[in-house]
């Protein structure tokens, strides 16, 4: 929004402060750093967590500084949506998935009972505080999926699709073949690993192609499950144009979900820069951009892939992804944001 002359007073929580703040700083009027709350207490209280960690009085009073609208950054930073200080106040909020049942899917998934109940308690939270979003007046999804959800929970608030932004300008995928398979992302949260786990064990364990695995903090299962493969590399915590060259090297991105809301970045970056992409219906699902992948389950994926690496990747192919991609440009997503504030 910066490129397009509109002045950005950025507010941000963060457990402790870092060099962010010098990267953003060319784009932003201001910036105003908060600490946020991780203490135990605040996962007593009766607002989730996620949001009550986010709290600063600090933060109400800067923003009483002006009268400038508001674009609150996902559910979990709409902690002063319904302040009485900031009723006139025009307040948008962008919402990034639906939280509970974003949580509800991780509680199924958790495997300690610590998870487990974390989980279901802010699941349950979560469900009860969505209704604060009537105090705003228009709510931006990042997937055609959460918008018609959030068009029938909230009927008198304006409701849009507006596509994630992202890194990329242009496409930079590579035409021809390449030499493994990847799967790539936070190898920490269950949503990434746990498919990657289960496929390894049941549909690849006789899979003989290279394939890497390359993300932040992997956990001991990832670990020890890579370790039973002598065709499997695991590239830890990979620096992001280390990341990008592995993506654009390998033959087959495979993407896959647990979870049906939201729109994953890794899919979005994978399609800018990777050649063949596989996905499941949970990974694709609201993003309009099923023309671009190829939708496999865990069912037939062997076959799939041993199909696809006799396949070049095609300027054809290509050409007809960059037409999908086009839903995905910043420069017209951002113009539709500043229409709305």
């Amino acid at each position: 929004m910066n490129a397009e002359g509109v002045a950005v007073h950025l507010h941000y929580f963060s457990e402790e402060k870092n060099n962010t703040e010098d990267k953003i700083q060319p784009y932003c009027a201001s910036i105003h750093y908060y600490k946020r709350n991780i203490t135990f207490k605040n996962v007593l209280k009766s607002i989730p967590y996620i949001v009550q960690t986010r709290n600063d009085t600090k933060l109400l009073e800067n923003i009483q500084n002006d009268d400038f609208p508001i674009l609150f950054e996902g559910l979990h930073t709409t902690f002063l949506l319904n302040h009485p200080a900031l009723k006139n106040r025009k307040k948008i909020v962008r919402l990034h998935n639906i939280e509970w049942l974003y949580y509800g899917k991780l509680f199924d998934l958790a495997l300690g009972l610590k998870d487990k109940l974390y989980f279901y308690f802010e699941y349950k939270k979560l469900i009860k505080y969505q209704s604060t979003l009537e105090n705003s007046q228009a709510l931006l999804c990042l997937s055609t999926s959460d918008t018609t959800y959030y068009t029938n929970r909230f009927p008198n608030i304006p409701t849009t699709f507006i596509p994630a932004f992202h890194q990329n300008t242009e496409s930079k995928t590579k035409i021809g073949r390449g030499e493994y398979i990847l799967f790539h992302g936070n190898l920490s949260i269950t949503d990434n690993y746990l498919p990657i786990v289960r496929l390894l064990k049941n549909q690849l364990k006789n899979c003989q192609l290279p394939i890497i695995i390359a993300g932040k903090n992997p956990t001991e299962h990832l670990i020890e499950t890579v370790q039973r493969f002598k065709n499997i590399q695991l590239i830890s915590n990979p620096s992001y144009e280390d990341l990008e060259t592995l993506i654009q090297d390998a033959h087959i991105n495979i993407i896959f979900s647990e979870i049906e809301t939201g729109v994953k970045l890794k899919l979005i970056n994978t399609l800018f820069l990777g050649r063949f992409c596989f996905t499941n219906h949970a990974a694709i699902i609201g993003s309009e951009l099923q023309n671009t992948t190829i939708l496999v389950d865990e069912n037939n994926i062997e076959q799939q892939i041993k199909h696809y690496f006799q396949q070049e990747f095609t300027t054809e192919l290509l050409t007809e992804r960059i037409k999908y991609l086009s839903l995905y440009n910043n420069k017209k997503n951002s113009i539709q944001i500043i229409s709305y504030l």
